[in-house]
């Protein structure tokens, strides 16, 4: 069993553009932690999907979930499978994310 501690994804998105930020390889899990950085004097709303297949309504464990400004938050202990993806969306295109973690092969 190989594992590697890493960088996983990182983006700012386009303001109300759904973004891939990182998608687990075949045949592998992954353990998450996610980095979110408002860069603004403004507020920003995000939302977060942890999905497998398709982007899908139920997906989403936050949506319009408010940044306050010049802040930060961190969700860990994230688990995916092989093929889960998670996307990302800022309403201002303020935010920034990064996911960092380990992947299990």
């Amino acid at each position: 069993m190989a594992t590697s501690n890493k960088l996983l994804g990182n983006s700012k998105p386009t303001a109300e553009t759904a973004t891939l930020l990182y998608t687990v390889p075949v045949a592998t899990q992954a353990n998450v932690n996610l980095f979110i950085c408002n860069q603004a004097a403004v507020a920003d709303t995000i939302r977060l999907a942890l999905s497998h297949g398709s982007l899908l309504p139920g997906d989403y464990i936050l949506y319009d979930h408010e940044v306050k400004a010049n802040s930060s938050m961190q969700i860990t202990g994230i688990a995916l499978a092989a093929t889960d993806f998670i996307t990302i969306y800022s309403t201002n295109g303020t935010c920034s994310f990064v996911a960092t973690g380990i992947e299990i092969n």
